[in-house]
């Protein structure tokens, strides 16, 4: 029984750092709702960012930016957010946190990408996200919603 115990007492001190050994616990993405934005007096812009997966040093996900009302017809890429385990960990307890990343297009032109996610729900909340390119800066107001 004596053993038992020492058993008992070396898994209540392992069992918490084998729970969280990873950031976020069981997050393993975030989707985000596309959004729209308007472009000089005419034309619009709008993100449609595919479900971001939990890879290696955060979210990766395709996306699409379509262009109407101008003559650019929009571009595709791949679009990364940069999260830490201690950023997983914010996600996953509903704490509001900043974050940085990029957008690179299939033509391999680089955006510079911010934002802010604000939870309003246990798995879901508000998001700002400012993409910085050559060609100026758009900021997309939407939502997402954990995959868990």
């Amino acid at each position: 029984m004596k053993k038992f115990g020492i058993l008992w007492a070396a898994w209540l001190l392992v069992a918490p750092v084998v729970a969280r050994a990873e950031g976020g616990g069981d997050i393993k993405g975030m989707r985000i709702e596309p959004a729209s934005v308007p472009i000089l007096v005419v034309g619009k812009a709008r993100l449609t960012v595919e479900s971001l997966e939990r890879g290696e040093g955060g979210l990766h996900a395709p996306y699409r930016v379509d262009v109407q009302g101008l003559p650019t017809g929009g571009e595709d890429g791949k679009f990364t957010i940069t999260l830490t385990d201690a950023d997983f960990d914010k996600l996953a307890d509903g704490k509001a946190f900043n974050f940085s990343g990029r957008a690179v297009s299939t033509d391999g032109n680089e955006s510079h990408v911010r934002g802010t996610a604000t939870p309003s729900s246990g798995d879901g909340g508000a998001v700002k996200i400012k993409v910085e390119s050559k060609r100026g800066m758009l900021v997309f107001l939407t939502t997402y919603r954990l995959v868990r």
